[in-house]
């Protein structure tokens, strides 16, 4: 998967690419997806929305960054809150590509 080869340097070293906040790796990401264009990390940034309402129970459809953002005390905590719940959604898509490829 592209998207996390590209994510994972970012939300280790933020400063480095200018990252100080949720919003700022919004921006990178949302124009990474659209300068790339490739379908899995599209579909990965999809599932992740729905990943991210679903676990902070959302009853309504709202973007990750703004419920990370409401869920965090600070810039540093919206970072380190992103890259803690990025890391659930990457194993378990992970382990569905696994588990699909399996039963194939």
């Amino acid at each position: 998967m592209k998207i996390d080869s590209f994510v994972l340097p970012i939300i280790e070293r933020p400063a480095m690419y200018c990252v100080n906040n949720i919003e700022d790796l919004w921006l990178i990401i949302f124009g990474y997806t659209m300068g790339v264009q490739d379908s899995e990390s599209n579909n990965f940034m999809s599932e992740f929305r729905v990943f991210v309402n679903k676990y902070f129970k959302s009853k309504d459809d709202v973007d990750w960054s703004r419920l990370i953002r409401f869920h965090s005390s600070s810039d540093k905590h919206s970072i380190e809150l992103f890259s803690e719940i990025f890391s659930l959604a990457l194993s378990k898509a992970l382990h569905n590509k696994k588990v699909s490829e399996k039963s194939r």
